[in-house]
Formats: structure tokens, C-alpha cells, sequence
């Protein structure tokens, strides 16, 4: 926690932004000056190390076939503007219930790149919150009380006023994760976070679990597995550029103040008459949740419930922009962010079909021969983005009416012979995490 709070809440910086040693930029936009940090800096080392020890404290298996990424799977699969790679790779994620396909997890990262935001509109007018909500006294936030956090707590010795997940209990501030994408977080900087443009269902009325507003974890292995890669969309994948490097996410590390809280009732009141106390909270927006009295909604996960029935992971949601602080942006890819020559790939895959076609004393399926000749072609040609599209959708699931079927063929069965040496070529490659 901070260790001289009202020292903070009276400065007009975090003090540890003076302590680092770079000078400030500004991006295109002009709404912000951000500090820039990349591989070696001492403080990015510092949060990379606090994220991989929040994600190795609880790691995180997305529950199979999970209805928000199976729905934006379908989305994706059916826009026509999507390109083939992205067709292939969520046609093959929505199989995820049937067990040919693996539900995302988390594992550890490597910062790339992190910046340091200061917008002074913005930070301000969360000091603001922050100094008023201190002025109510300890019930303007006691529901953190009980909640335990994800991670240990931190103290702000080695850099002043930085530190995790708890900022000051008290007061109900604390640091938290959120993930995001490159423009989504460029937005956010500039303009800070929108609660109020959480989407309704319009079938159901509801908003989010928790009702409309900003959602956060302290929990970055939950934050990881809703992540996306955009070059085919996909929560696991193989994907690397034309350089050889892998493709990177992107998250932020804000100061979020909770205010006035409620707890949500969890899995525990369908014992007891109570779930529709559940279904109240998602039809809340974030206008009518400050008429109702709250600034946010916590959820406790399991390692807050001797029972096990909670959702896993902790979850907050503010309802007032002046309620976060967006101050560190950050790219990351998951494991080492090495480069793999994009020849190197190539020759896996040719070493593989030499074997496959080694392998004389089994009978060849018509699948098997079509993608042989296909993979063979593209290995000739030396077109490594190609191949890759086409080896992922050789290793990917039935697929009809569509561009890649007609280009492609059928769909290597997952328990082939080729299908499995693809597999083991392209875990050798150092850059498949899907099996």
C-alpha cells in the first residue's frame, strides 16, 4: 500500500513518474504525453515481474465453450470483411465444446513495450473523486474489507505511489488490470474510461454481469484469456509477423476508486430465494446505479467463498469515469518475445511432408493426398502466410459453402497421420500454443 497517503492524495503526480529517467512524448492525437519504456528498463522489468507472479499465484482456464467467446465466434466467423485466417481460426474455435478444440489459458508474458500516461484533465478530476471519497470516511468503500486479492500486497518502496493491488483500503483505491486493444487504449488515455457506454441486450434488458459500467480485474490470467490476436482473431494461436515476431496484446494498469460499493450475490442464493437479486444488477445502467446510491460492484470469486460456488475470479465495476485513472498502457506477448525466422517455419513444415511421404506403408486418405500436394506448392513458392493460413485450416474443422473448402479442400481428420506431424512441426516452431 502507499505508504504516506495523504502526501499523495495532496501532490498533483505520482511521485514515482519524476524518478524515472526518460523524457516525456506526445502522441498523434495531442490529448496526452505518455512516458515510453521498452525491453531493460527497470521499471517495466518491475511490472512484468508483478504480473507474471499475479499470474503464476492463480492461474486460469477459460471454462469450455463459454458463451461470450463462442458468440463473438460466430460474429467473426460470419462477417464477410474477415479475412480467410480468421474464417479458418473461428470456424475451429466454435468446435471448442465438443472437445476438438482447447479453451484459452493463461500463461506467462513478456513486455514488449509500456507507457506511462499523464493526461492532466483527466488525472485531476480523478484526484478529485479520490479526495472526496476519502473526506466520507471508511464506510465509502468497506466492501474491500473482506476481499481477498489476487496477488501479495505490494508496497511502494521501490518506486513511490506504485504498488498493487491495494493503493490504500481505506479509501477504496486500488491498482487493477484491464484489457484492451492498441486503439481502444489510445481512446482511453486521451479520453479516460466510458462507463456509460456499456451495450444492452436488447432481447433481455441486461447490461454486463454487473450492470453498465467499466469492468476490472485483479486477476491478470483472466484478463490475458479474453485477449485476441489481430492478425486472425483467435484467443490461442501461432501468429507471428513478417519479421518473425510474434503479434502483441495489449493491456492497462489503472488506478480505479471504488466509492460507495455493493457486493453481488453469488451461485449461494439459489439455495435461498434470492437469484433474481442476480438479474437486477445486469439491468442497472451506470446512470441509475448513482441514483440507487453506488459507485460499484464487487464480485468476490472463489478464493473469497469457502464453498467454491462464486465465479473464479475476482471482478469490480465502476460506474463514474472520475472513477479510474488509466496510467500504464502496455504490450505484451505471450512467453519469450524471441523472433523465428519465417524460413525456419517454411522448412518445419517441408521436413514434415518429407517424412509424411516416407511413411510409404499406410494408405493415404483423398484429404490427406490434396493437402499434401497444396502444402507442397505453397513450401515451393515460399509463401510463409500463406502456408500458415493453410496449414491452420488443414488443422482445423469441417467447414461448408466457403471460399477456403473450395480453395483447400477438406479439413485434415484431428487424429491423421499428417494432421498429427503438422502438429508436432508446428509445436517445434516454438510459436503454437493451441495444443
Amino acid at each position: 500500500m502507499i505508504t504516506d497517503y495523504a502526501k499523495y492524495l495532496s501532490s498533483e503526480l505520482p511521485n514515482y513518474w519524476g524518478e524515472i529517467k526518460t523524457s516525456w512524448k506526445s502522441p498523434e492525437s495531442g490529448k496526452y504525453i505518455y512516458l515510453e519504456l521498452t525491453s531493460g528498463h527497470p521499471f517495466l522489468k518491475h511490472v512484468e515481474d508483478f504480473v507474471n507472479k499475479n499470474i503464476s499465484a492463480r492461474k486460469v482456464v477459460s471454462p469450455t465453450a463459454e458463451n461470450a467467446r463462442m458468440h463473438y465466434a460466430y460474429e467473426m466467423k460470419n462477417n464477410p470483411q474477415n479475412s480467410e485466417m480468421i474464417v479458418s481460426r473461428m470456424t475451429r474455435r466454435m468446435k471448442e465444446g465438443k472437445g476438438d478444440v482447447k479453451p484459452p489459458e493463461s500463461a506467462n508474458i513478456s513486455i514488449r513495450s509500456l507507457k506511462i500516461i499523464y493526461n492532466k484533465e483527466l488525472l485531476a478530476t480523478y484526484k478529485a473523486f479520490l479526495n472526496t471519497n476519502y473526506s466520507l470516511g471508511e464506510n465509502s468503500a468497506n466492501k474491500i474489507g473482506a476481499t481477498k486479492f489476487q496477488s501479495k500486497f505490494q508496497n511502494d518502496t521501490e518506486y513511490t505511489d506504485f504498488c498493487a493491488p491495494v493503493l490504500n483500503r481505506r479509501n477504496g483505491e486500488l491498482m487493477l488490470f484491464h484489457g484492451t486493444s492498441p486503439y481502444i487504449g489510445d481512446l482511453i488515455a486521451g479520453g479516460g474510461f466510458r462507463p456509460d457506454l456499456g451495450k444492452k441486450n436488447a432481447k433481455t434488458g441486461c447490461y454486463g454481469m454487473l450492470g453498465q459500467g467499466a469492468y476490472f480485474s485483479d486477476n491478470f490470467s483472466k484478463i490475458m484469456t479474453y485477449s485476441t490476436c489481430p492478425q486472425c482473431g483467435d484467443y490461442r494461436c501461432f501468429c507471428r509477423d513478417n519479421t518473425g515476431r510474434k503479434f502483441s496484446k495489449t493491456a492497462l494498469i489503472s488506478r480505479v476508486c471504488l466509492g460507495h460499493s455493493k457486493l453481488f450475490p453469488h451461485l449461494i442464493h439459489k439455495a435461498i430465494p434470492f437469484t433474481s437479486a442476480r438479474n437486477d444488477f445486469r439491468k442497472v445502467s451506470s446512470d441509475h446505479a448513482k441514483e440507487l446510491g453506488y459507485d460499484s460492484v464487487i464480485s468476490r470469486g472463489t478464493n473469497n467463498n469457502f464453498w467454491n460456488i462464486s465465479s473464479g475470479n475476482n471482478e469490480f465495476m465502476i460506474t463514474g469515469a472520475s472513477q479510474a485513472y488509466p496510467e500504464i498502457i502496455f504490450d505484451y506477448v505471450i512467453g519469450e518475445d524471441n523472433v523465428s525466422d519465417n524460413n525456419y517455419f517454411i522448412n518445419l513444415i517441408s521436413g514434415a511432408l518429407a517424412k509424411y511421404d516416407g511413411a510409404t506403408k499406410f494408405r493415404q486418405s483423398s484429404q490427406s493426398k490434396h493437402a499434401v500436394r497444396t502444402l507442397k506448392n505453397l513450401v515451393t513458392r515460399r509463401e510463409s502466410d500463406k502456408l500458415v493460413t493453410a496449414v491452420n485450416y488443414y488443422m482445423s474443422v469441417s467447414i461448408k459453402n466457403s471460399v477456403l473448402a473450395s480453395q483447400y479442400g477438406n479439413p485434415l481428420k484431428p487424429g491423421s497421420r499428417l494432421h498429427k506431424m503438422l502438429q508436432t512441426a508446428m509445436v517445434e516452431s516454438g510459436a503454437y500454443q493451441d495444443y
